[in-house]
């Protein structure tokens, strides 16, 4: 029997199975094992009674006779098999050069500040990261420095510094 197999928006494939399991839980072994999933899945089909709406599979007698379309829980599948952290991080790297050309542009009235950044430039004297992003915003970044110290000046003067 073929499947048209949704597990996402983007990732819909056939299976064939040589003959139509006995049993719901068979029919969800042979589907993670051919389209190589993990963990515990929910099983959908177009249901024909119901306008080919979605409903859960829960005997073999309900499928469709011809070429039945399932819809595999993939969307909690990729959602609990995502590595977070290390997605979080990726988009950190992202953002970091930025973040520390903006520090950098308020070391100047901040000593605190200053005293953070050295040793951070110390140990990251040769990435290619945050040496490529403030060499090509260079010229973005004084001009951001000169508004930075007009706003800090405007700033002080209004708390009476």
């Amino acid at each position: 029997m073929l499947f048209h197999v949704i597990l996402a928006d983007d990732d819909i494939r056939r299976v064939q199975i040589e003959s139509l399991p006995e049993t719901v839980d068979e029919l969800k072994t042979i589907l993670q094992n051919r389209l190589d999933l993990e963990g515990d899945i929910v099983v959908q089909f177009q249901d024909p009674e119901f306008n080919n709406e979605l409903c859960n599979l829960t005997e073999m007698s309900d499928l469709p006779p011809e070429r039945p379309r399932l819809k595999i829980g993939a969307e909690f599948m990729r959602l609990v098999s995502t590595d977070f952290q290390q997605s979080f991080f990726d988009g950190l790297d992202k953002y970091v050069p930025r973040l520390l050309q903006m520090y950098r542009v308020r070391t100047s009235s901040s000593s605190d500040l200053r005293s953070l950044l050295e040793p951070l430039d110390a140990q990251t004297s040769g990435s290619d990261v945050i040496n490529k992003n403030s060499h090509s915003s260079h010229a973005h970044q004084s001009r951001e420095s000169q508004s930075d110290h007009s706003f800090s000046n405007t700033t002080r003067a209004d708390m009476g510094l």
